[in-house]
């Protein structure tokens, strides 16, 4: 009878374990399978994002060389196409981004920045929009010029506070929108206020899930790849901070996030001066460093009003020689060219001694890659697409440093 109960009893031990393993795997096939889904179904809405805007902006560029379309026309077209390509820069922004935060690629790169001019150019970045929209558009500086120097990365704080004014115009059909920051005690406290349409309390928590948000019910009257909110969360807890949200159905949300606030003082190589449209260059030499004919040709195309002397160089050898020899008062520098590169040219002009002011404009949009560019002696940093309001500031600072 002992020997009888000896081998129940590991039959049934094995039993046991066999039920535990098998729930285990049957958990970690479901698990998969669910990740599986949510990727998919993510990937499905990524190609739908990418197709509409991209409709738009082909569409509507079509339609601008029929000749029976009238200027007011041509104008809605316009600015129907810069709302869609900004809505797609916003997508492969989100699609990079999400991808190095999955890998743990995404690092921080602290620099001295001025706040109160990130916050004045979200503005006039989102101005437009919210004026065709009908929403009034509001900004809180929570500090003077005086204090508002800070150190910390300008990019991803920037992505933060644009991701969230995105959402909020996107939940928005009427009333305002209000951003900003204040100080409270030792952290910077940045806020997005608007008079949407809510979310449900139950949602709070699932917008910040990555590959989450395709398939409830807050996202399905918007547009875009619904990652800004994961990615601003990973962002923030990255800067030392953290993100939260109120809302009330009907009444609106605010979205807030917190970083460290480390102050540097007044710095007199940053400007908080945003320029007119229009910038005085007469007579400034400015080299243009580009490969591509019509990344160059729309450069060209934005100083033709300031009065400049633009030159051409295809290459960063090109470059290096035009520096060497000629008369050249600043320089629009991109990286990756043929033969020699932006980063390269700038290493070997700064090894010769030569100072001139040099910008770089650049596909390469990482924090990371802004503190590579500025160690080799790169004086600022444009990312692509350039935006004349902020290539003319660039030209301006550089040009009374």
């Amino acid at each position: 009878m002992a020997k009888c109960r000896k081998v129940s009893f590991n039959s049934f031990c094995g039993f046991a374990l066999k039920s535990r393993y098998e729930e285990s795997l049957r958990k970690a096939i479901e698990k998969a399978q669910e990740s599986d889904r949510l990727k998919s179904a993510f990937l499905s809405n990524m190609s739908h994002e990418i197709r509409t805007p991209m409709n738009a902006i082909c569409g509507f560029s079509n339609l601008l060389n029929d000749s029976s379309i009238n200027e007011e026309q041509k104008q809605s077209f316009v600015e129907i196409i810069n709302i869609n390509s900004q809505q797609l820069l916003g997508i492969i922004n989100d699609i990079i981004d999400i991808s190095k935060i999955e890998s743990g690629q995404i690092t921080v790169a602290r620099y001295k920045f001025s706040l109160n001019n990130l916050i004045r150019e979200l503005e006039l970045l989102f101005s437009q929009t919210a004026k065709l929209q009908g929403i009034e558009l509001r900004v809180h500086l929570g500090l003077s010029d005086e204090e508002d120097i800070i150190e910390s990365d300008e990019v991803k704080i920037r992505q933060i506070v644009n991701n969230l004014v995105f959402n909020a115009l996107k939940f928005t059909q009427k009333g305002t929108i209000e951003f900003g920051y204040n100080l409270k005690e030792n952290y910077l406290k940045f806020f997005v206020a608007d008079t949407g349409i809510g979310i449900p309390s139950d949602k709070f928590k699932p917008i910040f899930e990555r590959f989450q948000q395709v398939e409830n019910g807050v996202s399905q009257s918007r547009n875009g790849t619904e990652l800004g909110l994961p990615i601003s969360r990973a962002f923030a807890e990255l800067l030392g901070g953290e993100i939260w949200l109120t809302s009330e159905l009907g009444e609106g949300t605010t979205f807030y996030f917190t970083i460290p606030y480390l102050p540097m003082g007044e710095s007199k190589g940053i400007s908080h001066k945003l320029p007119e449209k229009l910038c005085e260059l007469k007579n400034i030499v400015v080299l243009i460093a580009e490969d591509d004919e019509p990344n160059y040709l729309y450069l060209k195309e934005l100083l033709k009003t300031t009065g400049a002397i633009v030159l051409r160089a295809k290459n960063g050898r090109e470059a290096v020689d035009v520096c060497l020899n000629q008369k050249v008062d600043i320089v629009l520098m991109d990286i990756k060219m043929p033969v020699m590169d932006g980063l390269e040219a700038t290493q070997e002009l700064r090894g010769k001694g030569v100072e001139i002011p040099i910008i770089v404009q650049t596909a390469y949009a990482l924090s990371e890659d802004r503190a590579k560019i500025t160690s080799v002696g790169c004086n600022y940093h444009i990312s692509k697409p350039i935006n004349q309001a902020e290539l003319f500031s660039a030209l301006e600072q550089m040009l009374t440093i």
